[in-house]
């Protein structure tokens, strides 16, 4: 069995991940992963307790084995089941402000990665995750000056046909973690109590690389999001 990741290694990741070499920037992208490798955790002690449920053993042994109570393995079984298995685990923490729109629109992120045939979720689909929800806040800015799905998909060369199995989609791009972070520190800049789509339009404007440089062409540029983002709050900059 390959060695798990040792602290160099995920100390390493995390640097490589954070927006900034600022210890907050380092700390959110730290919390971020600390939530991946527990959800990670989560659904591999899950599996073997639904195996070994079907192979007969009791909870009193599940409970032995994994070192908790019959009834807390029972307990914790349950909630483990009832709790939707979204790919977005690894920002689960800061998803307890997201809105409905927010979270279908990183759903759709991974729908869009999947029709372009890639096997991590990037910046560009995440553009495309939020321009899925048309009635998202994020989305309305975008329409409101010009920006279509079309207008994206046709700078991305098209949709690549049949991808690898949504299943496969697992885990975001370091750009499209980047992006999600900034979405957050956006949202607690503008002491919002809400994660929403508009956060990301907004930290995909301000940002850089592929997707950041459609929005630019095609008219979205930080200063005019900003504007119709804070014109739709009730309020401009």
């Amino acid at each position: 069995m390959p060695p798990a990741p040792d602290i160099t290694a995920l100390i390493a990741e995390v640097e490589t991940d954070a927006d900034s070499p600022e210890p907050l920037d380092r700390l959110a992208a730290a919390a971020a992963m600390a939530a991946d490798l527990a959800g990670l955790a989560d659904r591999l002690i899950g599996h073997y307790v639904d195996e070994a449920r079907r192979a007969g053993a009791s909870w009193a042994d599940i409970g032995t084995e994994i070192g908790v109570t019959k009834q807390a393995a029972h307990q914790g079984h349950r909630a483990r089941g009832a709790r939707p298995r979204r790919r977005d685990d690894v920002f689960e923490g800061r998803m307890r402000l997201a809105t409905d729109h927010f979270k279908l629109a990183v759903q759709e992120s991974h729908s869009a990665a999947t029709r372009f045939g890639a096997d991590r979720v990037g910046a560009e689909h995440l553009l495309l995750g939020v321009l899925a929800v048309p009635d998202s806040a994020g989305a309305v800015a975008l329409a409101n000056l010009g920006v279509t799905v079309a207008g994206v998909e046709s700078r991305l060369g098209g949709p690549a046909g049949e991808g690898p199995p949504a299943s496969a989609v697992h885990w975001f791009a370091p750009p499209a973690k980047k992006v999600l972070h900034h979405a957050h520190r956006i949202a607690r800049r503008e002491r919002c109590r809400f994660l929403g789509t508009e956060h990301i339009v907004m930290s995909l404007t301000h940002g850089e690389g592929l997707a950041t440089t459609i929005l630019h062409d095609l008219g979205a540029t930080p200063d005019r999001v900003d504007a119709e983002v804070h014109t739709s709050w009730g309020h401009r900059p």
